[in-house]
């Protein structure tokens, strides 16, 4: 077996459980309940949904967003959004007031509206 690994500046709330094998990159946020499978590969400044679980052995890709209560059962590229059981992308169907709300921000802030433009190339 090999280490788990939570690189610098990666967030992780309340019942999140990370199980072995599993690399987190830099700058992530893995909100409450997240699950994590054994062996799986998170890109840096990945977004993960309240309740969302990614199965073992799966590579989520850099500045991902998933969404709350997804099941991410294959392998997500870069800068994508996936939500739903099991997950797609739907990253073409959101439009920016969505997104906002899919990863937590409240729009009228500019402060989190510049947080959310770093993240995805807005």
């Amino acid at each position: 077996m090999k280490n788990t690994v939570i690189c610098d500046g990666t967030k992780i709330d309340a019942l999140v459980h990370v199980a072995h094998n599993v690399n987190v990159g830099r700058n992530c946020s893995l909100t409450a309940g997240t699950v994590i499978g054994g062996s799986t590969i998170i890109g840096e400044r990945c977004w993960l949904g309240l309740n969302c679980t990614l199965k073992h052995k799966i590579r989520i890709g850099r500045k991902v967003i998933v969404g709350s209560g997804a099941s991410v059962i294959c392998d997500v590229p870069d800068e994508d959004i996936v939500a739903g059981v099991p997950a797609k992308s739907i990253k073409y169907k959101v439009n920016s007031e969505q997104l906002f709300l899919m990863a937590e921000q409240v729009k009228s802030s500019s402060r989190n509206y510049k947080n959310m433009k770093h993240l995805l190339h807005y």
